[in-house]
């Protein structure tokens, strides 16, 4: 079964009840496909648009570490982390004195980004084409997604991107140090040393991987993102999903995970772009849904975009 856990900008909790409604920004190509299909793209998040938040979270583990053992040492960081994205999960190892993280089984991370405004000027903007807006926005139930996305263990974790940094570095720090702890409460107890080392580095990646998910720089507050994230393993994901190609920006091949979920559970609205003909769109829509998805028709809204543009 899926490990679902959610994430509520400070830690990460056991699955919880959201109520939220969030917003899927996409083109109308993948909004047809959404639809045909009844799956969802979680993208490999090496490929996403913002390369720099591998970048930030390194930046915050400086930050955070002044007053730690790691205070001015920039390598160690980057010898955590490893390989941008690469991702880890620990493997344990039981010894007499307790259970510790031994050995690492690379992961990739697939990422859902969605936002929790319903109708963004600076999220349809990412859908202007040769000057006109070309894009759609499906409403989410959280909660049902969550049930409906097939049980095929492996991780997921959801929830709001944090923007804010200084409660970033704070967490951050807090982490180092209660590891910090363990470590020296472990090396008192007569526990073998290379052990100790091995599961307070290991734990400590997995921490500031996850948050490199999470914590984003506040340039980009404005899209007020919410994210589900996958972990799968690198080697194969045959244990649920599969693993497929799009072209993306810049003419990048992109992985993405093949998740399928339903719809008629799911989706609660759908909102179409400032568009020149808007009428003929929501025909378009509402046609598309009744021959695909005749169930959904009578119970979710479609609407057009409140924004104000001038074409």
């Amino acid at each position: 079964m899926t490990n679902i856990v959610c994430f509520d900008g400070h830690e990460v909790k056991p699955y919880c009840e959201t109520g939220k409604i969030v917003y899927h920004y996409t083109s109308p190509d993948s909004f047809l496909s959404v639809v045909k299909n009844k799956n969802l793209w979680f993208s490999d998040s090496q490929f996403m648009n913002d390369r720099s938040e591998y970048v930030h979270i390194k930046n915050i583990f400086k930050q955070a570490a002044k007053g730690t053992p790691h205070d001015d040492n920039d390598k160690f960081v980057d010898y955590l982390m490893g390989v941008p994205y690469g991702g880890i999960t620990t493997q344990h190892a039981i010894s007499g004195k307790g259970s510790f993280s031994r050995g690492i089984i690379r992961t990739r991370y697939y990422l859902f980004c969605i936002s929790l405004d319903p109708d963004s000027h600076s999220m349809w903007n990412y859908y202007v084409k040769n000057g006109y807006y070309q894009g759609y926005n499906f409403g989410l139930s959280v909660d049902a997604l969550m049930d409906s996305i097939p049980q095929f263990g492996q991780k997921l974790t959801h929830g709001k991107v944090n923007y804010n940094v200084e409660e970033q570095i704070l967490h951050t720090h807090n982490k180092i140090m209660e590891l910090s702890k363990e470590f020296d409460y472990n090396i008192k107890a007569g526990i073998d040393e290379e052990l100790c080392i091995e599961s307070y580095q290991e734990k400590l990646a997995e921490y500031l991987l996850q948050r490199c998910m999470f914590y984003k720089n506040p340039a980009f507050k404005h899209e007020e993102e919410y994210r589900f994230l996958i972990e799968a393993p690198a080697i194969t994901t045959d244990s649920g999903g599969t693993v497929e190609h799009h072209v993306g920006g810049g003419g990048l091949i992109v992985p993405h995970l093949v998740v399928t979920f339903d719809p008629i559970q799911s989706i609660r609205s759908i909102t179409l772009a400032p568009m020149m003909e808007p009428e003929v769109a929501k025909q378009g829509v509402q046609r598309l849904l009744a021959n695909k998805i005749p169930e959904i028709k009578s119970q979710i809204n479609i609407d057009f975009s409140q924004i104000n543009v001038r074409f």
